[in-house]
């Protein structure tokens, strides 16, 4: 009875130092890949900064070497290096941030997060809007129909395109999050020349150019025929001549 009891007790002492090696071989060899990548924030702003860091129970993660990709190219890499900061893409983007985790016993994990996959266009709003004035780096716009509903905003929201503003152009502002973050202003926009070098004789015909001066301050290149008080559309893009609207009478 005894001796019995004995087999009993070394038989499971045997199974429970089975089961534990076991557990540690399937631990180390890579049978397990639990990895996560906690983003914060969570639901950024397109261009917004992001902090990723890696989580996992499987691997000790101080002695750990990571290696870190973002749309596919290396960011960081090191040992312990757990978090990453990174920029998403703009609006209609995707933005794919991947983790490569090796412990010391040399079992690898991965991961790879696709941001959102795209910013939705349900959580893009755009507002019609109206350009007012620009004073001290400051652009201010109303509603259509209400000029006492007025907001400002500074020249890197609107982007390049600011410079070309002109009183009552209507234009549209992007809104992500209840925040504006752009402004839609119409691609061609008629200005007035304000100021522009005199024409010399025999030179237009040589399909030369000159910087003029147009009614919001901006400054571009336009053909030698081009003359104060001319109105001519200019790409707001690419802040470029387009083509003469009318021609100053003299």
């Amino acid at each position: 009875m005894v001796r019995n009891i004995y087999l009993i007790s070394f038989l499971l002492v045997c199974s429970l130092f089975v089961s534990v090696t076991l557990a540690r071989a399937q631990f180390d060899s890579g049978a397990s890949t639990d990895i996560e990548i906690k983003l914060s924030p969570v639901t950024p702003s397109p261009g917004q900064t992001v902090t990723a860091e890696a989580i996992s129970y499987s691997i000790d993660m101080p002695t750990a070497s990571f290696s870190w990709t973002v749309d596919g190219k290396q960011v960081a890499s090191g040992v312990g290096k757990r978090t990453i900061s990174f920029t998403v893409g703009g609006i209609g983007s995707r933005t794919t941030v991947a983790v490569s985790a090796r412990s010391a016993a040399g079992k690898v994990l991965e991961k790879t997060f696709h941001y959102g996959d795209t910013f939705e266009e349900a959580a893009i709003e755009k507002q019609a809007v109206k350009f007012l004035y620009h004073h001290r780096g400051e652009y201010w716009f109303s509603a259509p129909d209400d000029p006492k509903n007025r907001f400002t905003l500074k020249e890197e929201i609107i982007g390049a395109p600011a410079q070309f503003l002109k009183a009552n152009i209507e234009a549209a502002a992007i809104r992500f999050n209840n925040a504006i973050i752009g402004m839609d202003v119409p691609i061609k926009i008629d200005l007035a020349v304000k100021d522009a070098p005199p024409s010399i004789r025999g030179n237009t015909a040589q399909g030369g150019t000159k910087s003029v001066t147009l009614e919001t301050g901006a400054t571009i290149n336009a053909p030698l025929f081009v003359n104060a008080g001319d109105v001519i559309r200019v790409n707001t893009q690419t802040g470029e001549y387009v083509e003469r609207v009318e021609k100053t009478k003299r």
